[in-house]
Order: structure tokens, then sequence, then C-alpha cells
């Protein structure tokens, strides 16, 4: 049971290292430096899928239910992604508001 605990608290913080830094890659000004984990995580799971695929051909099920639960940290990543992109955009809305602000009252 220890070692299950362990595991599990180790898992967790990877996971949360990894939320970080996919937030700290979002903020970037590149726009594609954002989806290099989801891109890794979606490669992830075309690679199981294809492992399903080869281990259980005949069941159509399984294939895609495989695929969508492998997906699902993509879709976090994504929505990470798109939270962080649309926050920015509106603080440099806010900014450019602001600054227009400012030169009016000058």
């Amino acid at each position: 049971m220890k070692r299950f605990t362990v595991f599990m608290f180790i898992f967790i913080i990877i996971m949360f290292g990894l939320l970080v830094l996919q937030i700290f890659l979002s903020r970037a000004k590149n726009k594609f430096l954002g989806l290099i984990i989801p891109a890794v995580t979606l490669i992830y799971s075309f690679i199981a899928t294809f492992g399903n695929m080869i281990y259980d051909g005949k069941n159509t099920l399984s294939i895609v239910v495989v695929f969508i639960v492998f997906n699902i940290p993509t879709f976090i990543l994504l929505a990470v992604y798109g939270a962080t992109k649309s926050g920015m955009k509106k603080a440099e809305q806010a900014e450019k508001e602001k600054t227009k602000m400012n030169i009016k009252d000058l």
C-alpha cells in the first residue's frame, strides 16, 4: 500500500508539473509553443489506438474507447491553452484601451 501511495504522489506531482509547463508555454508569444504538449499526448493516443487495433482489431468499440480515453489529457491541455490565450487577448485589449484613455487625457 505504501508503494502505491508514493507512486500516486509522484504521479500527481508530474501531472501538476506538466500543467504548469503547459500554462507557461501557452503564455509565450509564439502560439505554437503551447501546442507542443497536446501534440505529444495526441501522438501517444494514436500509438495506443494502433496498438489496440493490432491486438484487438475486430472490436471497433474498444478501439474508439481507447482513442477517447487516451485523448482526455489532450482535451484538458487544449482547454488550458485556449483559456490562457483568451485571457491574454483580454488583457492586451484592456491595456490598449487604457493606453487610448491615457492618450486622450493628455
